[in-house]
């Protein structure tokens, strides 16, 4: 677009972004998981649980290992947040 600004982003707001998108994207797939249980009428499967917390640990090694992050070794606590919430479903 013509006579808009950019602003350059930092390595710490890539950061925070790349950290709040892996943790929205575990919540997501979490209760995806939940959802395709109740309409099964079965128990949660554990690989489709694995894939979400594999996923999330990944991004958020590699957003750290990007450097420029404000936090670091967060992603348990991040991690224990998104879990409060979906046990709560």
């Amino acid at each position: 677009m013509r006579g808009v600004a950019r602003v350059a982003v930092t390595k710490a707001e890539k950061c925070a972004e790349t950290k709040q998108k892996s943790a929205a994207k575990k919540l997501s797939a979490k209760l995806r998981c939940y959802a395709n249980a109740a309409k099964k009428g079965t128990g949660v499967d554990p690989a489709c649980l694995a894939k979400a917390e594999t996923t999330f640990t990944q991004a958020f090694a590699k957003a750290e290992a990007a450097g420029g992050c404000v936090n670091t070794d967060d992603a348990a606590r991040i991690e224990t947040g998104v879990d409060t919430f979906v046990s709560h479903e």
